[in-house]
């Protein structure tokens, strides 16, 4: 029996026969590459395949659900219909991104904010209540915005989540998010992620910091996560920051 949700995407090149048993009923057929399974929560099921092949299995637990959902208490069964094989486009699209950023990782937020629009169409295509939080426009009032800024602020070296962000506003995560694109016209990530690398720039630009301390004090993994970035975005490197700072002497 599942504990969470499970919502598997195949991310293979080639269609794979398989069966499987859900609550005592059998089917089989083949799932393409971009086709989806959603298994909800409490499901008793077996599947087997006839060839391996790569998919991209993630879990949601209901509590997680239920915030989306606005803080609506429902068994987990009441979620999500269970599906399976059924194209997904968009699951896709978000899945191949997901599996790029866990490969070459650029901002946390970014991570957890492809997550959370993973869930929210999740919802919205298989759930069988509405997502009223994706209906709604709006902006961060002023107290929200200075509070989840001088949160952001307060937090920049260490790990940073759309949830934690959320409750600092006193929103619903899928809420927030939309709330804080249309008040700053970029999402939380873009925002997080240029505000470390000014400070680590600043760092190696005015101090005698390593780039490895620099990298560490405004919350990126290591030395490697900050020089990628930094040349991903600004089109330079911790090095040349550090040259800037102590300039050759010429003789």
């Amino acid at each position: 029996m599942l504990t969470k949700h499970r919502f598997v995407v195949s991310v293979g090149s080639s269609p794979v026969f398989g069966t499987w048993e859900d609550e005592g009923l059998r089917g089989e057929g083949f799932t393409a590459p971009g086709a989806v399974h959603v298994i909800p929560q409490g499901m008793r099921t077996r599947v087997g395949w006839r060839q391996s092949f790569d998919i991209a299995s993630f879990e949601f637990s209901s509590t997680m659900m239920v915030r989306l959902l606005d803080g609506r208490t429902c068994a987990p069964s009441e979620q999500l219909l269970s599906r399976r094989g059924v194209p997904d486009p968009i699951a896709y699209d978000l899945t191949r991104r997901i599996v790029a950023e866990l490969a070459r990782p650029t901002e946390c937020l970014y991570g957890d904010t492809l997550c959370l629009a993973l869930a929210v169409h999740l919802l919205r295509r298989y759930g069988r209540a509405e997502v009223r939080a994706l209906r709604f426009g709006g902006r961060l009032s002023a107290v929200q915005s200075h509070r989840v800024l001088d949160y952001i602020h307060a937090n920049l070296d260490g790990r940073l989540s759309v949830a934690a962000l959320a409750r600092e506003a006193g929103l619903s995560d899928a809420y927030f998010s939309r709330a804080f694109r249309a008040t700053f016209h970029e999402p939380p990530h873009r925002l997080v992620l240029r505000w470390r690398l000014e400070r680590a720039g600043r760092m190696l630009a005015t101090t005698d910091c390593s780039v490895a301390h620099a990298a560490t004090s405004v919350g990126f993994c290591d030395q490697a996560h900050l020089t990628h970035a930094m040349r991903r975005h600004f089109g330079g490197t911790p090095g040349a920051l550090m040259r800037r700072r102590n300039p050759p002497i010429r003789p």
